[in-house]
């Protein structure tokens, strides 16, 4: 029987193959092989190889060649759904619109419980701006995945510029499956339309998902802006502990390090410049460090740097004139 090492040499050579002869040799070479060695899998293979390569008719062909060698049930389920989800996704990518939805509904026909196809049905009517609709195919989702479902109708909600409905809905979905982005849109969503009420979801957020580190982020940002210094700056090292290359920490901690009279402010702002040179916001506060502890010269040069990639940004302007005042 073919061992696995052959099996993945044969099947990553394909992936790495750009001329036709090559490929060519390397199809009847794992073709032979299934044949000979009872090998189903390497028709598998050759059916994902050309989905990827978005020629559905062989990818098709094969499939069906790996289905009548006895694939194994659940891989072949697998990559019937793979093949029309590739053929709708050529198709929407064509604005073909129409028959997209028609392979979808024949695709749910036969698999009733595919979430994928169901959530690609849902964006497309509501990208087509068939809100009921999308919501009626959002509620068979809710049968298969309640939380799904309801992310779902939250975002047609929002399509339909309905963002009370919206939050509504997504906060429905977060109490049955709190993830990571999910509490992004929530606290978004809150912050627009009632602040006052983000730091009671920052306190359920904290709960439910303790590690969050887009929650110490906003905690961070958030007490730098009210404020408070010493605070921000407990949160923002706690932050950078777990994610030390994070440009917008890195930057915030510097200013506040200055600000406090830390003498880590200028490794830290150093820091922050090495990872993103070219970023505007992070010169200035680089530039604004070394300011205020007696290197104006090369203060100057990069506020001047900053200003050329961001021309119009009169803080910027501002701090460079007081640099050039200290001469």
């Amino acid at each position: 029987e073919i061992g696995f090492r052959e099996r993945w040499v044969y099947q990553g050579a394909l992936g790495l193959t750009s001329n036709a002869l090559e490929r060519g040799q390397i199809e009847g070479k794992i073709k032979s092989i299934a044949a000979e060695n009872k090998w189903p899998l390497g028709l598998r293979v050759l059916s994902s190889y050309y989905l990827q390569l978005k020629e559905f008719g062989q990818a098709r062909q094969y499939f069906q060649a790996f289905r009548e060698a006895g694939g194994r049930p659940e891989s072949v389920l697998t990559l019937e759904k793979e093949i029309l989800l590739g053929e709708v996704g050529a198709l929407i990518a064509t604005r073909n619109y129409a028959d997209a939805r028609e392979q979808l509904k024949k695709g749910i026909s036969d698999h009733p419980d595919s979430i994928d196809m169901l959530s690609v049905l849902i964006r497309l009517e509501a990208a087509e701006e068939n809100f009921a609709q999308a919501h009626q195919y959002a509620d068979e989702l809710a049968k298969l995945d309640a939380a799904l479902g309801f992310r779902h109708h939250a975002q047609v909600s929002l399509l339909e510029d309905n963002p009370a409905e919206a939050l509504k809905l997504f906060q429905e979905a977060w109490l049955i499956d709190p993830q990571e982005d999910l509490a992004v849109r929530i606290y978004q969503l809150l912050s627009q339309s009632s602040p006052g009420d983000t730091d009671a979801f920052l306190e359920d957020w904290k709960k439910r998902l303790p590690e969050s580190i887009n929650r110490l982020r906003i905690v961070s940002q958030d007490a730098l802006q009210k404020g408070e210094f010493k605070q921000a700056i407990s949160i923002t090292e706690r932050l950078l502990e777990r994610e030390p290359n994070d440009v917008a920490a890195l930057n915030n901690l510097a200013w506040l390090y200055q600000n406090e009279g830390d003498s880590r402010a200028i490794e830290t702002a150093l820091r922050a410049y090495q990872l993103s040179p070219e970023q505007a916001e992070v010169i200035d506060t680089y530039a604004w460090v070394l300011s205020e502890n007696g290197d104006v010269d090369r203060a100057i040069v990069l506020f001047e740097d900053a200003l050329r990639i961001d021309p119009g940004n009169k803080g910027i302007q501002k701090n460079l004139e007081q640099a050039r005042a200290k001469l």
